[in-house]
């Protein structure tokens, strides 16, 4: 059986494959970026029991991958892997319980970021997701006539249809309320994405700025290091010529003072050998 449910899934395709409950359709294909689950007929996905709230929760499409978000709370909240939880990320192959129903998770890979075409290819498909579901709800709206005109011989009364005109209209309010609100959120979207280009444009031209400033400073630093080593080499030359020139200035200097002591000293000498001599005689 799990080899038949998987050959009914499309490559590439989201789906929720209904493990437990009562339901003929057995794979429920995730179509749009928002879908809706609960027991309203509007609903994306309807689910008949009265443990499903009107709007029992809501799968969101998301960059990153998809995330589930309860709508009902209370003892029928919405379960992921036999968790309650309020608000989640979804991944392939999680248990997703929704009253008595059981829903097991088959997602492809998260996707890349969306181009504009994409996203009109998406705003498109979802249009005709929401095309279709008012088309079944008008069925539905005219078996529901037909089973109460054959019930009941008698044709339907004027308040009747004026109830019955008025619950289209409100369905027609809503309806254009959630055209409305996936626009704006489709404009935030592209808003969104032309600010992270120009935010990666810009720290492109600053990563190259500093990457030129920082060339130019090696370089001077490099310069200023050559100039530094040349005055060094320049500095030891003159201090080797100052050193080889030092002893010859000091013999010269020395030599004048020299010169006067012999003639003082022969003087003393000469002193000297007198008393020597008288003492003699």
């Amino acid at each position: 059986m799990h080899n038949e449910r998987e050959a009914s899934i499309q490559p590439g395709q989201a789906a929720l494959i209904v493990t437990y409950g009562n339901t003929t359709r057995r794979f429920r294909p995730l179509e749009g970026d928002l879908v809706v689950i609960g027991r309203a007929p509007i609903c994306d996905i309807a689910l008949i029991s009265p443990e499903v709230a009107p709007v029992h929760c809501i799968l969101q499409h998301r960059s990153d991958g998809w995330r589930i978000r309860d709508c009902c709370g209370g003892r029928h909240v919405t379960r992921l892997n036999g968790r309650p939880i309020h608000e989640a990320a979804l991944h392939d192959g999680d248990v997703l319980q929704i009253g008595t129903f059981s829903f097991e998770a088959r997602l492809p890979p998260p996707r890349p970021t969306c181009s504009a075409a994409t996203v009109e290819d998406r705003l498109s498909a979802r249009l005709k997701s929401l095309q279709r579901s008012r088309r079944n709800l008008v069925r539905l709206a005219l078996r529901l006539r037909r089973k109460a005109r054959k019930a009941n011989s008698l044709p339907p009364t004027l308040a009747e249809l004026e109830q019955q005109a008025e619950s289209l209209r409100n369905l027609q309010r809503d309806y254009q309320a959630r055209m409305k609100e996936y626009q704006t959120r489709l404009d935030q979207l592209e808003q969104a994405e032309r600010e992270l280009c120009d935010a990666r444009a810009a720290f492109e031209r600053e990563c190259i700025e500093r990457q030129i400033r920082l060339e130019k400073t090696e370089h001077e630093a490099a310069r200023s290091v050559r100039d530094r080593l040349a005055n060094l080499s320049c500095l030891k030359q003159e201090i080797a010529g100052m050193s080889s020139s030092a002893p010859g200035d000091q013999l010269r200097a020395q030599a004048p003072s020299h010169a006067p002591a012999a003639p003082a000293g022969n003087a003393f000498a000469r002193v000297g050998e007198n008393p020597a001599r008288s003492a003699a005689d």
